[in-house]
């Protein structure tokens, strides 16, 4: 085994490369990136759009009426044989006191799944937020979601609300593709890509100074405050 000091050396020496390999994007590759994430953006306006006039559009127009937040992934996927993993990539977004709502934070999903599974299978899920506190927690990156966020999926004439412990998030789910049999929310994590954020913002942002502070914007999201305004 080779000694600490070697072993020090190496990992900095991957820290400086895998930096190096980030300064080194293009401006070709940063613009495709860019327009990665505002394809998010877009996703989550369709799916917001989708869910407040579906067949559930009453509880969930209800649900919208007093929401502080909205965390929206406008794909969920799970894929595995006999176990393996979920993954998506969507969006958090606050609602001011007097209304007004913010621009969008990027969140990933990543999440194990266990049991017999075969193929792929894809939903959109939205949770709801209610409380100023269980917005400033997910902005922040802490366990929000416990044993009791199990969602149900169904087809897209019957997405399932299933509200958490104190009814503080409410989360609806349509089913994409395949016959998804659910998501457990808190078997996964939900966490900030502020990395993601500084290139849709083109600046450094946390999730925080987005949704919470609302000092961070971007005239790209009008959509999707449309979708939620609406």
């Amino acid at each position: 085994m080779f000694p600490a000091k070697y072993r020090l050396l190496a990992s900095f020496s991957i820290l400086v490369f895998l930096l190096a390999a980030c300064a080194t994007d293009t401006p070709q590759e940063k613009a495709a990136d860019r327009e990665s994430l505002q394809g998010v953006v877009d996703g989550a306006a369709e799916t917001v759009t989708a869910f407040r006039t579906g067949a559930n559009a009453a509880a969930v127009n209800a649900a919208l009426a007093d929401a502080r937040g909205v965390l929206v992934y406008p794909k969920i996927t799970r894929a595995a044989l006999l176990g393996g993993g979920s993954g998506g990539f969507g969006v958090l977004v606050g609602r001011s006191a007097t209304g007004v709502w913010s621009s969008p934070a990027f969140m990933s999903y990543g999440g194990a799944t266990f049991g017999l599974q075969a193929g792929v299978d894809t939903a959109s899920v939205m949770a709801v937020i209610k409380t100023e506190e269980t917005l400033k927690a997910l902005a922040e990156g802490k366990p929000v979601f416990g044993g009791s966020a199990n969602v149900v999926a169904g087809d897209s004439a019957t997405e399932q609300p299933i509200k958490t412990t104190g009814a503080d998030v409410i989360v609806f789910t349509r089913s994409l593709v395949g016959a998804y049999a659910g998501i457990n929310l808190g078997s996964g994590v939900v966490d900030p890509a502020n990395d993601r954020n500084a290139n849709y913002f083109g600046q450094p942002a946390t999730a925080t100074q987005i949704v919470i502070d609302h000092a961070v914007s971007s005239p790209d999201a009008k959509v999707l405050k449309q979708a939620l305004a609406k």
